[in-house]
This record gives structure tokens, C-alpha cells and sequence, in this order.
């Protein structure tokens, strides 16, 4: 069995072709979703009964990304005890140019390997057709340079079993001293499957960028993280300029968005790409339930109202005597 494990949000425009493409690799798909907003659930649990296997597990918005893998991690691995997890972001699809079967291919690898595959990522250049409700066939544009960072770590039953955790992103495996409360890179040996990529598409369309990078900061500031790390971050700065100017994504300035995106991943010519389509067969690209319509404004109101309920919850923790005004006393 080849599990994927994932944490959801808002991927209402992408979560088919993405259940539906990486279903040719996968027998199972288990995920937490932290709160969508945009039907991404209702599409999950169409899929489900079309007879895709697919579990969903409701999760916390201001909870960290690595704990909630760790813990879907934990809970596949004793649940189902699969031949592979795959931890894949919602935007990430496992594909290659020249494996016909990756199934198969990855039966065949030796145990007790740390394998990474490598991102392609895929980009907006502003003249996509917008009729194209899939992202997949939408964004043939990737980035050539960018396949040597950032790889996406697959996990094998015997790696599983030794009890590895995944670093933050799902970049690398890493071992924790219990004791001493200290992770540390784990010490096998690490292999680079350059046959297969990880098809990435993290911005698919201007509304999915604006609601990406909205709910994206908003949830980025709840969490315990250093100061430094906050004012430099990219989120930070798109959103401060959404803030200042609505009317400032557009084309040109999506362009330095995608820059600022290169720039995380130590790439620094960002003009560089080439037209090389993902590989995968005509029925992962079939759209019977999304589209790629994306109500950023609708999310982000969302997004804001879950944090504000998980702050009142936080209070009530801590004592704090309800609020119990009651408005209908109001004219």
C-alpha cells in the first residue's frame, strides 16, 4: 500500500487534478483539513464516493505544518503500516518523464534510504488561458534551475518503523532525542530519485495568490516564531503591500512575486523557465467538480474568524469569564 499524507486548505481550485494524479501512484490519501472555506471538502468527499480512498481528519488552522505531519505521519504508520507515505503538499503531485510505472519503480529500491525527490516548480507568465479549469494543464511553465533545492522526502515502511520525523516543509528526515528534546539529521544514507519530480504549483492564478498570501500571514503570526524570522519574510511583504494598495496584483506584479518565491529557493535568474508540461495520463486531468474560480476575499473573512474563535477558546482556557452581552437587546 502507498499512502499520501497531506494538511489542506482553501485547495478548492487544484484538489481534484491532485487527488486524481497522484491516485495513478497512490492507493490511499489521508488529510487534515485546517478549516476550508472554499469547497475543498465538499470536492474530497465527491471523489471519496466516486471511489477514490480518501480519509479526512479535521485539523487546527494555527497549528504548525511539521507537528501536523509528524502526528498524520504517527497515525498512518500504526493505522496502515503502508509500503510508502508520501508527504505532499496540496500543490504537489508526484510524476516523471521516464518512469512508466512509479509504482513499480518504487518497489524496487533498496531499504533503509532517506529518498528526495526534487520540486519542478511550475509558474504563472500572464498569458495562460483562463478558460483551462485545471491547474495541471493551465501552468506548462517551470523553472529549470530550481530542481537542485528543495526536494519533497517519500518514506519507506522500514524508515517509518525506525521512528524518523519529517523536517519542517518535508525536505529531509530527522531523529529526536526524546531525552534531550533536540532533533538532529538522521544518518541515512540519502539517495536523489533524479527519474521522478514533484510537480509544484504554488501559484496558480491571481485570486488564489491573493488568498494564499492573505490567510497565509494571518495564520503565519499566530505561531511562537522568531521575530527576525517574521519581519523577513516574504508572506510578510506581499501582504503588507495587499494592504497598502489593493489594486497592486497584476501581472507585472505577480512577475516579482514569482522572484520572491526563486529567492527562497536560492535561485537567483528569474526569468529563466522552459514549457515542459507535467507527464501524467488524459485522466488525471479531468475536472468534474472544481474550477478555478478562487474567492479570496470570502477566505480570508473566513481565515480571520476561525483565529479569533481559537483566541476566545484560548481565553476561556485560561479562565477568563465569558462574554454574555446579549445583543437582541438592541434596537
Amino acid at each position: 500500500m502507498i499512502v499520501v499524507i497531506s494538511r489542506l486548505k482553501n485547495s478548492a481550485d487544484i484538489i481534484e487534478t491532485w487527488v486524481r494524479a497522484n491516485a495513478t501512484v497512490a492507493d490511499k490519501f489521508v488529510v487534515v483539513d485546517n478549516g476550508s472555506t472554499d469547497g475543498t471538502i465538499g470536492i474530497l468527499k465527491l471523489l471519496k464516493a466516486e471511489g477514490f480512498d480518501i480519509e479526512i481528519l479535521e485539523g487546527d488552522p494555527t497549528e504548525l505544518l511539521t507537528y501536523q505531519m509528524n502526528h498524520l505521519l504517527e497515525y498512518v504508520k500504526y493505522k496502515y503500516d503502508p509500503d510508502w507515505i508520501l508527504p505532499l503538499d496540496d500543490d504537489e503531485i508526484i510524476a516523471s518523464d521516464t518512469v512508466q510505472d512509479i509504482r513499480e519503480h518504487l518497489s524496487s529500491l533498496p531499504a533503509f534510504r532517506e529518498y528526495r525527490i526534487r520540486w519542478r516548480v511550475y509558474t504563472l507568465r500572464g498569458n495562460e488561458n483562463i478558460m483551462e479549469p485545471c491547474a495541471a494543464k493551465r501552468l506548462g511553465y517551470c523553472f529549470i534551475n530550481n530542481q537542485k533545492d528543495f526536494p519533497v522526502v517519500i518514506i519507506s515502511r522500514d524508515v517509518a518503523r525506525s521512528g524518523i520525523r519529517l523536517s519542517a516543509g518535508n525536505h529531509a528526515l530527522i531523529n529526536y532525542d526524546y531525552q534531550r528534546k533536540q532533533e538532529y539529521i538522521s544518518n541515512l544514507p540519502i539517495v536523489y530519485l533524479d527519474e521522478l519530480y514533484i510537480a509544484h504549483y504554488p501559484l496558480r492564478s491571481k485570486e488564489q495568490v491573493i488568498s494564499k498570501f492573505l490567510t497565509g500571514w494571518s495564520n503565519y503570526l499566530v505561531h511562537p516564531l522568531d521575530d527576525k524570522m517574521k519581519e523577513n519574510s516574504y508572506w510578510r511583504k506581499i501582504y503588507e503591500d495587499f494592504k497598502r494598495n489593493r489594486d497592486c496584483v497584476n501581472n507585472e506584479y505577480l512577475h516579482q512575486i514569482i522572484g520572491l518565491y526563486r529567492q527562497k529557493i536560492y535561485v537567483d535568474n528569474v526569468d529563466e523557465i522552459v514549457w515542459k508540461p507535467v507527464n501524467l495520463r488524459d485522466d488525471a486531468f479531468v475536472m468534474k467538480y472544481s474550477s478555478s474560480d478562487v474567492d479570496w476575499f470570502y477566505n480570508y473573512m473566513c481565515n480571520t474568524e476561525e483565529i479569533a474563535r481559537k483566541l476566545a477558546q484560548e481565553n476561556r482556557r485560561k479562565g477568563e469569564p465569558a462574554f454574555n452581552y446579549d445583543f437582541r437587546m438592541e434596537d
